[in-house]
């Protein structure tokens, strides 16, 4: 499913105008170097109420993702024993595995 039309589900609604763009906007560039999160918008689990997971193109599995978005409401999370309140964000994470092949895109 297209990420725009995801973020149109009422559960979204807390989320804002510019952070949606920038997730819409950020799922465009990832696409163009042939990465795409799997056509869902999962829970977040411990990093907050949601996560978009981008990997390569037709691969699956956790050894090939390169980055989550964190969607937060306002939510309490743990992290290296503190507690941390989040509130409406989202967060970006990176992973890279060989940074030097990724230079020219940080």
């Amino acid at each position: 499913m297209d990420i725009a039309e995801l973020l149109k589900e009422g559960k979204f609604d807390f989320v804002s105008k510019e952070n949606k763009k920038y997730i819409i906007d950020f799922t465009k560039e990832i696409n163009s170097l042939n990465y795409d999160f799997d056509g869902g918008i999962r829970n977040g689990f411990y990093r907050g109420n949601y996560q978009v997971i981008y990997s390569l193109n037709g691969i699956k599995g956790s050894r090939n993702v390169i980055a989550r978005i964190f969607i937060r409401d306002n939510c309490k999370i743990e992290l290296w024993g503190k507690e941390i309140e989040f509130k409406k964000c989202i967060n970006l994470r990176l992973y890279f595995s060989n940074i030097n092949k990724h230079i020219n895109y940080i």
